[in-house]
């Protein structure tokens, strides 16, 4: 068990630590899409190995996870170009994930997703659509994770594709086969991670492609409209709608570089944390893009009406559009319980008032619910999440998890199954009040679950005086290698 506790002694209020600055880490979502439209793209010429992706291991292990897979298989296509490049890769590469096989050694190459559902999906249809064969794999829960729209989708397209445990789901074998362009049907109840994965695998043999769903939209649509946005600044032609996306022709086009911008998912744990019980007098995150193509990002919209008592600014970083964004505690402000005026009024569109709760439909913003659960525990706000049946094929059943977690130190917390599946949380007060009453935990204890946003969205209820602990604190290097080092700059300490 690993421990989280406020270092300050005597004990003070967090927030008079003033100043804090946390450098977050680059988009997960923007630089896993770079990586495989770039793998793609490299696919279609077949350039130098040395163009090829460095990995760092500062970097997010789902990221890592995407830079080993296409690595791989550049180095594949490489060698199926010059042979004898794989005896020389071979000598240098002892029980090494992603290894290039000797063909003549009579076994089937073995590609490895990780734990990174992203990277499974974008992986899968890069190599059907790059002909290759082989055993794709991955760890934790990813052979749990339904990928069954996009191997039919694939299959429909002409991939020869065998499921080697059951039916949807890794891990799955490909045939090389030669895939065709044309018009392809997904079910709208599904990821639009599948529709990111055809467009940018169909990439590398330059087909025209027509997806289509409904009549429904497909679940996280901003991330669909990030991939689109990523092909046409790289030279592709694309078409969207409701319930439609198509990819074109190429034309060559001068490469505009993606500038690296801090990732909004992580960002949102300290954005509503500071919005609910301000961490410090003065929180600032660096290099965020207000106009980002992640869906997170949406909550710097809804800050003025979330935080009344904070105030915010975006400073701009040199002539680009990323920006530091300063959440300043205003003069005045109780810190320990902020007033939430007027809430009612102007509110988002994603949010509306029924009775006595507040509804928040979020779709769109999948990676934000474990956050704005915990979000409405410190306000001590009834919430109702919807929008959310999918989570539970996240890295853990996050639905049920988070009710796990929560029920665990007293918050009463459910899965509603009914027309569509709904997360409430229904706190009977603030968490700064339900520590100093009567049924105050002696501690908070967490499973981890193996999900990286279970233990970040749950550290947000650490209090000067309430320590928690986790199970597995390192998880959260799936996403955000420096959480821990941000808490410290805080005035907390991870310990054990």
């Amino acid at each position: 068990m690993a421990t989280l506790k406020f270092n300050k002694a005597p004990l003070q209020r967090s927030v008079e630590l003033g100043e804090v600055r946390l450098d977050l880490p680059p988009s997960k979502s923007l630089l896993i899409r770079q990586i495989f439209l770039e793998t793609a793209q490299w696919i279609r010429s077949v350039g130098p190995l040395e163009s090829e992706p460095k990995d760092r291991e500062d970097l997010a292990e789902d990221i890592r996870s995407a830079l080993a897979l296409t690595t791989a298989i550049r180095r594949h296509v490489l060698a199926a170009k010059r042979p004898s490049l794989l005896g020389v890769e071979q000598s240098n590469q002892v029980e090494r994930p992603n290894q290039v096989e000797r063909p003549d050694q009579g076994s089937e190459v073995r590609w490895e997703a990780g734990e990174a559902g992203t990277v499974m999906r974008f992986g899968l249809a890069l190599l059907a659509f790059a002909g290759l064969g082989g055993i794709l794999q991955g760890q934790g829960r990813a052979h749990q994770r339904p990928i069954k729209g996009l191997v039919d989708a694939l299959r429909a397209l002409g991939a020869r594709i065998h499921c080697l445990e059951r039916e949807g789901y890794p891990p799955l074998r490909l045939e090389p086969s030669q895939l065709h362009g044309g018009r392809v049907v997904l079910p709208s109840n599904v990821s639009s991670q599948f529709a990111s994965a055809l467009l940018l695998g169909a990439v590398c043999r330059e087909v025209e492609l027509e997806l289509h769903w409904g009549p429904e939209e497909l679940l996280s649509r901003p991330y669909l409209d990030m991939t689109l946005a990523m092909l046409q600044s790289s030279g592709w032609s694309t078409n969207a709608g409701p319930y439609h996306a198509s990819l074109g022709s190429y034309r060559v086009t001068e490469n505009q570089a993606l500038e690296p911008e801090g990732d909004w998912s992580a960002a949102t744990f300290w954005i509503l944390r500071q919005a609910a019980y301000p961490l410090a007098t003065t929180l600032i995150l660096s290099n965020l893009n207000p106009r980002s193509l992640q869906g997170d990002a949406v909550l710097l919209g809804w800050l003025s009406w979330l935080a009344p008592h904070l105030e915010w600014v975006m400073t701009p970083i040199g002539s680009g559009e990323r920006g530091d964004l300063t959440l300043r505690v205003r003069d005045g402000v109780e810190v320990s319980s902020p007033s939430w005026e007027n809430p009612v009024a102007n509110h988002p569109a994603e949010w509306e008032q029924q009775g006595d709760r507040w509804i928040c439909h979020a779709e769109g913003i999948p990676d934000m619910v474990p956050a704005l659960a915990v979000w409405a525990v410190l306000r001590g706000l009834r919430l109702e999440i919807r929008g959310v049946g999918h989570l539970a094929y996240k890295e853990s059943n996050r639905l049920q998890a988070l009710c796990d977690n929560l029920q665990g130190v007293g918050i009463q917390c459910r899965v509603i199954h009914g027309e569509e599946i709904v997360l409430l949380v229904d706190p009977d007060r603030p968490w700064a009040q339900q520590l100093e009453g009567d049924r105050r935990p002696e501690r908070g204890s967490f499973r981890s679950f193996g999900d990286h946003r279970m233990v970040m969205a749950m550290s947000m209820l650490a209090m000067p005086g309430w320590d928690i602990a986790f199970d597995d604190a390192r998880v959260v290097s799936k996403s955000y290698p420096t959480f821990w080092e941000h808490w410290r700059a805080l005035g907390y300490d991870l310990k054990g």
